[in-house]
């Protein structure tokens, strides 16, 4: 039972947080991606002015005058307006699918064209979300904890109400049944009482009459006893008849003796009960 509602605790904690947490990291990945969008929008309008500038002033656009202009994860196509094409940064490559590009039309002619690699993207996203998977474990961690606790509540009282059960079924009817705030442990507990107050008056009924019976079979059996034992050792009844008697007379004393071990058994029982009430 206690492992149950631990699962069932964790189980609803997971579902929480999966229904808030993922909406929610999808939302922190979209604010990343386009966090990162603006930035290389800002980038690209300033490598296009800074271009527009130096060919106004008949400056020669090369590799390494663009290269300053950029973060180490961007790179830059400029296109002249006579078709020359001037290539710098990491992704002076071929820049990957993933990458964030914006192109911005250059003062006095040509374009210019900015990548922004994703894998800058990819981290700014897991840097974002791994606070709130931490938070999640963490979360996760403590409802197992908190779980453990309520579950050992809860199930105390019907492990107790067990062993108590298995008490009265060995026969103490007086055991002391606790009372409990847990509005089932409790109902289960005053029907304990009740029935152990019953079976206790039926059991006490019977084994009254048990006695009884016996006190009353006692005397009769030892009178009959010797009422045989007489009449086989009369002289005027016949030996058939006295051989017969005398036949009888062992059934009578095993009748008899069982009689008297019940009425000892009965006894120490009494005895032990009174004890152990003591």
């Amino acid at each position: 039972m206690r492992e149950r509602l631990i699962a069932l605790f964790v189980g609803l904690t997971v579902a929480v947080l999966a229904l808030s947490g993922i909406p929610r990291a999808y939302a922190v990945a979209d604010l990343v991606h386009v966090n990162e969008q603006s930035k290389a929008e800002r980038s690209a309008d300033l490598i296009a002015v800074v271009i527009g500038e130096r060919a106004s002033s008949r400056g020669a656009v090369t590799e390494a005058s663009l290269a300053p202009l950029l973060d180490s994860a961007e790179s830059i196509e400029y296109v002249a307006p006579g078709g020359t094409v001037t290539r710098a940064g990491t992704a002076a490559q071929r820049p990957s699918p993933d990458d964030i590009s914006v192109s911005r039309e250059v003062p006095g002619g040509g374009r210019v064209t900015l990548w922004r690699s994703g894998d800058v993207v990819e981290e700014g996203v897991s840097d974002a979300v791994l606070p709130m998977v931490l938070l999640a474990l963490a979360l996760l961690i403590a409802a197992a904890l908190v779980g453990s606790v309520l579950a050992r509540r809860l199930s105390r009282p019907f492990a107790e109400l067990a062993t108590v059960a298995d008490d009265i079924g060995q026969g103490r009817f007086d055991v002391e049944v606790p009372h409990y705030a847990v509005p089932e442990a409790e109902a289960i507990g005053d029907a304990l009482r009740r029935g152990a107050g019953r079976l206790d008056e039926l059991v006490e009924r019977e084994r009254s009459l048990a006695v009884n019976a016996s006190h009353e079979l006692r005397t009769p059996i030892a009178a009959l006893r010797l009422e045989l034992e007489d009449l086989a050792m009369w002289p005027q009844t016949p030996p058939e008849v006295a051989d017969e008697l005398r036949g009888y007379i062992p059934e009578l004393k095993r009748l008899s003796a069982a009689v008297t071990q019940y009425l000892d058994t009965a006894r120490d029982q009494r005895r032990a009960n009174n004890d152990f009430g003591a």
